[in-house]
């Protein structure tokens, strides 16, 4: 659904979310890092072309991007619900990844 890459201290990892905690864990083992917010997020990949300008993805962190996957993937098992998701992003133009997080949960 979405695919980041994480760059830390000269090493590179690019991680598919929706992402179990252990998949998570495995990225910050590779990254050598403790936690997310010590790896930058160099590049943001959508399965749907749909979320392409949609989302803020200056304030994107990967536990926020986790969450918004899990809801796209739920999202596409019922016919039109990424559409609407897509349309109600068009029309409030949420200042954060944040703000499309909690609309994605809504």
């Amino acid at each position: 659904m979405i695919r980041l890459t994480l760059p830390s201290s000269g090493r590179q990892y690019d991680l598919s979310l929706p992402a179990a905690e252990e998949q998570l864990e495995q990225a910050k083992r590779a990254l050598d890092v403790e936690d997310f917010s010590q790896a930058g997020i160099t590049a943001v990949k959508f399965s749907s072309p749909y979320l392409d300008g949609l989302l803020p993805l200056d304030t994107i962190t990967v536990e926020d991007a986790n969450t918004l996957a899990l809801c796209l993937q739920e999202m596409e098992q019922e016919d039109g619900e990424l559409m609407k998701f897509c349309a109600v992003l068009e029309v409030e133009q949420p200042d954060t990844f944040t703000e499309a997080v909690s609309i994605a949960m809504d």
